[in-house]
């Protein structure tokens, strides 16, 4: 791994639904960076502001989570909607 390489942060938020690559409106492809990243997983209520605190984090996400597309258990509940305020949001 080389300076500045988030690997953890990146398995991360792909396990809780974040998306790597993505396209916009008007179909440009774009990719996530990882400072979105942080700010989306902290929004989630999970701190992966260092490699080893995603790492951890990582650690507590069960193998299929509920963001990710082959969960299709009926038994795993929905992602849960975060309100603004819960968000950090003023």
């Amino acid at each position: 791994m080389t300076a500045g390489e988030r690997p953890a942060l990146r398995r991360l938020a792909e396990a809780c639904g974040v998306e790597s690559d993505w396209t916009d409106g008007s179909g440009a492809p774009r990719r996530t960076t990882d400072t979105a990243r942080e700010a989306l997983l902290l929004a989630f209520g999970i701190d992966a502001s260092t490699e080893a605190r995603a790492e951890r984090a990582l650690a507590d996400v069960p193998p299929e989570s509920p963001g990710s597309p082959e969960s299709n258990d009926p038994d795993v509940p929905a992602p849960r909607a975060f309100s603004p305020a819960e968000a950090g949001a003023p």
